[in-house]
């Protein structure tokens, strides 16, 4: 049995959470709890999905994990929720102060521009700023945000379930998304 406890290090809101598989997409982590009913070993695979979009996917054994030793008794896990800092509170039913777009393509464009250097920005907010961006386009690259934790707060996902865990590969064109500066 694999319990997931947290995503990208940000723990659930009520764990541990039931799961059969560990979807990643690259640079994500992965804290879970497993449960072994006897000795032996088992593997972690990484296999293809619909959600992989290049030819460059590795597929193939990820982890052995080999168990050994005497048979113990666990019990199931205890559900268990944590306070969050003021970073990670829900900002579901709260309201934006700044509304942004982020348009991609054609190409390699955002907004209608080409990357020209790191220190040329699109935009800046505030500390403290509730932003919402809305994802444009997005559909052949994976969203990741450096830093700012962020909440999807609308997101027509043609798989509920894989969007709840929090990995954000988005297949459709328009996302929303909350975070705090």
């Amino acid at each position: 049995m694999i319990q997931r406890l947290a995503k990208d290090g940000i723990y659930l809101t009520t764990a541990p959470r039931s799961i059969m598989s560990i979807p990643l997409a690259p640079g994500n982590r992965a804290d879970v709890a497993i449960l072994c009913s006897g000795t032996g070993t088992a593997t972690l695979s990484s296999v293809s999905t619909t959600y992989a979009k290049t030819n460059e996917a590795y597929t193939g054994v990820v982890m052995t994990l080999t168990v050994s030793g005497a048979a113990g008794s666990a019990g199931a896990l205890t559900p268990f929720s944590v306070y969050r800092p003021c970073y990670l509170v829900s900002t579901l039913s709260s309201t934006p102060s700044i509304t942004d777009t982020l348009a991609f393509g054609p190409g390699v464009q955002m907004n209608g521009a080409i990357f020209s250097s790191e220190t040329t920005y699109l935009n800046t907010y505030g500390v403290g700023a509730l932003v919402q961006l809305s994802l444009v386009g997005i559909s052949d690259h994976v969203w990741h945000q450096h830093v700012n934790p962020f909440q999807i707060s609308v997101l027509a996902a043609t798989d509920p379930v894989y969007f709840q865990v929090r990995l954000v590969t988005i297949v459709q064109l328009k996302c929303l998304l909350n975070q705090r500066f």
